[in-house]
């Protein structure tokens, strides 16, 4: 579940998502992104990192004025 996403220092795209799994790693996510809504299937390159017991953040570089992020789990 995302629970927050902010742009940071306007080269980032910082992306809070908790799990209810708490055996989880960070390796069992990845983040895909598209400029389109209606499909957003492409992995982006993301930096994933636990922040607390089931709470994760991801950092994207933002290449683009307006896209759209999903984390899935693997």
């Amino acid at each position: 579940k995302i629970t927050g996403i902010a742009i940071n220092n306007s080269t980032n795209v910082v992306i809070n998502f908790t799990t209810t799994d708490l055996e989880d790693l960070s390796s069992a996510f990845v983040v895909l992104g598209s400029s389109s809504a209606a499909s957003v299937t492409t992995p982006v390159a993301a930096t994933i990192t636990q922040v607390g017991l089931g709470e994760f953040q991801a950092v994207v570089p933002k290449t683009a004025p307006m896209a759209f992020y999903r984390v899935r789990h693997l």
